[in-house]
């Protein structure tokens, strides 16, 4: 997290294996998260955010719900658009997105931007 005092994080339980840096939503039938996906309706609608680490199932699981984060390869992203979620569970798509947007990609202000 870039910046922990302007973030917001919260801790859920994941219902399936998490890796860091997917997105979640917020499973409703058991108050758990697991993986966001934009082929279901109810993982596209109730997104919660992005996993900082991985988790097993039943784990706890730091989320970002809002704030910047680093560490992460977005080589296949360009700056400024909005991303919304892929086909592919947990994954972000990069294509000027107008619905299911759940991030964006901004340059920090170091020299290689990260």
């Amino acid at each position: 997290v870039v910046d922990p005092d302007k973030a917001v994080i919260d801790t859920y339980i994941a219902g399936v294996a998490i890796t860091a840096g997917q997105f979640v939503y917020g499973i409703v039938s058991s108050g758990k998260v697991g993986l966001a996906d934009e082929d279901a309706s109810a993982e596209a609608s109730w997104v919660v955010g992005m996993a900082l680490a991985a988790a097993a199932a039943g784990q706890a699981v730091d989320v970002v719900r809002r704030g910047k984060v680093y560490g992460f390869t977005l080589s296949g992203h360009a700056y400024w658009l909005p991303c919304s979620l892929s086909n592919t569970a947990g994954a972000l798509l990069d294509t000027g997105a107008t619905t299911n947007i759940v991030a964006r990609v901004v340059p920090l202000s170091d020299a290689d931007l990260t």
